[in-house]
């Protein structure tokens, strides 16, 4: 499971709590192929497993120009998945096959981990599973559909060994 991160925020290091010292890079402060894995074994859909997903993480104005044009929701929002399409031209065997793009909102994520009283790693975990269950086809429009989807989250949260 290939995972490509880009930091197109304009900060490299964020604090890891509001007012600590102590500071993570968002790009690597998860192991995120193991994260991509855990998620694929608690959804038991292995057929995507070789596809490369793209992790982004952004400004909050870049994300909410994103939010406004694909979605019709003109504000910041902490986290976009968009699922790649079919590749328009034949790929070579040892081309990576897009499974689609996690977007993550770096102040907006530390925002909210603030908020409910987490660590800013733990949100940015958080939000990247929540990103890869979309792109195995998991929402949360109905209750029911939440119910699933956050239960999932929480498993994976656990068996990476955030306990919350």
């Amino acid at each position: 499971m290939p995972i490509t991160v880009i930091n197109r925020d304009d900060t490299n290091l964020y604090p890891l709590h509001p007012g600590l010292k102590e500071k993570i890079d968002v790009c690597t402060c998860a192991d995120w192929e193991k994260l991509a894995e855990i998620c694929f074994s608690e959804t038991q859909i292995y057929e995507h497993k070789d596809k490369e997903i793209c992790l982004s993480f952004c400004l909050e104005t870049e994300i909410k120009e994103l939010n406004n044009n694909f979605r019709n929701k003109n504000k910041v929002t902490d986290v976009l998945s968009f699922n790649s399409v079919e590749p328009l031209i034949e790929l070579d065997s040892e081309d990576l096959i897009p499974l689609g793009d996690i977007i993550i909102c770096t102040k907006q994520a530390a925002k909210q981990a603030d908020e409910y009283g987490f660590s800013l790693r733990r949100e940015i975990i958080f939000l990247f599973i929540h990103g890869v269950l979309h792109l195995l086809g998991y929402d949360h429009e109905t209750e029911a559909e939440a119910e699933e989807m956050f239960r999932i989250q929480k498993k994976v949260l656990l068996n990476y060994g955030i306990l919350d």
